[in-house]
């Protein structure tokens, strides 16, 4: 019968296979997390940047739509004004001001 000793090869051997199979698990499993957890923050990271570049593109909208809307505003106001709307009156419609008249209203008295 041979008697192993404490520095024989063969339990050496023994040892190191025995503690191998529970590290290579957790090595294949923290590979897998890690490349899990590296994907998902690669995707949160594009998602920021899309999301990111969509706000200034409608924040860019915004300002076109103000622009167009104040353009509107002062297209309104010159249409809207007196002097014009009695010119086309007077020109294209062929329009007269009434003359002025004098109108008088009689009110009864009020009972006493």
């Amino acid at each position: 019968m041979t008697s192993i000793r404490r520095g024989s090869p063969d339990l050496l051997r023994r040892r190191s296979s025995i503690g191998q199979a529970p590290s290579l698990a957790a090595f294949f499993f923290w590979t897998t997390f890690l490349v899990t957890a590296a994907i998902a923050y690669l995707w949160v990271y594009n998602q920021n940047d899309v999301l990111a570049a969509h706000i200034v593109g409608q924040q860019t909208r915004i300002a076109e739509l103000e622009n167009t809307n104040q353009d509107l505003q002062v297209a309104i106001d010159q249409l809207s004004q007196i002097d014009r709307i009695t010119r086309i009156a007077r020109t294209d419609l062929g329009m007269v001001a009434p003359p002025a008249e004098s109108l008088i209203v009689y009110l009864p008295e009020p009972p006493r």
